[in-house]
């Protein structure tokens, strides 16, 4: 939330007088923008009730201090929908006999899907050369494998993180070969 004050104001003399209510569980974030004159405070935990009460006693640099006590109400929004292969790096290279799985989360999708595509060795060398860009690649074959990527015990406003084995559609290792893997979620 951001608080507009009409003259510069002392920054120790404001976070003392600023009650927040539910107490968030972590340390907040305070930003006093000296030009504009207004006061950040990023921290707040999403989907929320927030009750801010302001206290007297907070001081502009003239010396002048607000006597008054002042309250506001708010609700804060969901966290913004959120999906990623958690990879180190592109592209991922398996030892055929090592373990071959990739770790996927994702915040309020609504559903996904976790796409295993065999791809050319033409197509993967266009994919890593930036030829063709991965976010629009679209495979012209039928995947190998889907998973369905938001589990039911999904928690609301929270990273959610799921595993899933690289296998073919009867639970066996993949051959040695090239593949994309693909992401689709709702509402992405």
């Amino acid at each position: 939330f951001m608080i507009r004050f009409a003259s510069p104001m002392k920054l120790a003399s404001l976070k003392d007088k600023i009650k927040i209510t539910p107490q968030p569980p972590t340390e907040l974030q305070w930003y006093f923008d000296d030009h504009s004159w207004e006061l950040n405070v990023y921290g707040l935990e999403p989907a929320t009730d927030y009750v801010v009460r302001i206290l007297p006693g907070m001081a502009d640099i003239y010396g002048n201090t607000i006597t008054s006590e002042m309250s506001f109400t708010f609700k804060t929004g969901d966290l913004y929908p959120y999906a990623r292969l958690v990879l180190p790096s592109q592209p991922l290279v398996y030892r055929a006999q090592g373990p071959q799985e990739v770790f996927f989360e994702q915040v309020n999708l609504g559903s996904g899907t976790v796409s295993l595509y065999p791809v050319t060795f033409n197509e993967f060398t266009r994919l890593i050369t930036g030829k063709l860009d991965p976010t629009w690649f679209s495979p012209k074959v039928e995947p190998i494998r889907e998973w369905e990527a938001v589990d039911e015990n999904a928690v609301r406003n929270q990273i959610n993180r799921l595993n899933f084995k690289l296998q073919d559609s009867k639970e066996k290792p993949l051959q040695p070969g090239y593949y994309f893997i693909g992401v689709t979620g709702k509402p992405l």
